[in-house]
């Protein structure tokens, strides 16, 4: 078998030989909700009903393609189902995690430091994806009829009202 590589433009595949893919390097973007029962804590202990878009794409550099190839295969690297199982839950965890060390005014008056703190913590080693822009598409006060009145947390964020 030959050694694996890749051209971005054109290549000579010896047929029975050799086998060629194509992958899609166009952008791909995962919605995470996280709202009503599921929704974020912040330091105040106020819940924030929250929807963030992530925007991926590959990474266009040999070494970032072949590692998507080896880990996903070529046809599931622009798969939505496939990316958001590989990186939904570190997002919402990242979500979660910087919001508990902000309160609720702060993310709703300056989204974009929330944001930037949500990168940080995800980082920059995505399985050879690049992560190109995060973004809210919404935030608001959860509903008191979704917080639980047997959470200690709950009631402080209701008592705050």
């Amino acid at each position: 078998m030959s050694k694996r590589r890749v051209c971005f433009e054109s290549a000579f595949v010896l047929p029975f030989m050799e086998m060629a893919e194509i992958i899609e390097l166009s952008v791909q973007m995962i919605e995470i909700n996280r709202c009503k029962k599921q929704s974020i804590r912040c330091k105040d202990y106020i819940r924030a009903d929250i929807a963030m878009n992530f925007t991926l794409r590959v990474d266009k550099s040999p070494e970032n393609i072949l590692q998507v190839a080896n880990l996903l295969g070529c046809e599931n690297a622009s798969n939505i189902r496939t990316l958001e199982t590989v990186f939904s839950a570190g997002f919402s965890q990242a979500m979660k995690s910087v919001a508990f060390e902000m309160n609720f005014d702060d993310i709703s008056s300056d989204p974009d430091s929330y944001i930037e703190h949500v990168h940080e913590l995800i980082g920059y080693d995505l399985f050879g994806f690049a992560l190109e822009d995060i973004s809210i598409g919404s935030f608001n006060r959860t509903e008191d009829i979704y917080l639980d009145s047997e959470n200690i947390f709950d009631v402080r964020a209701l008592n705050k009202k």
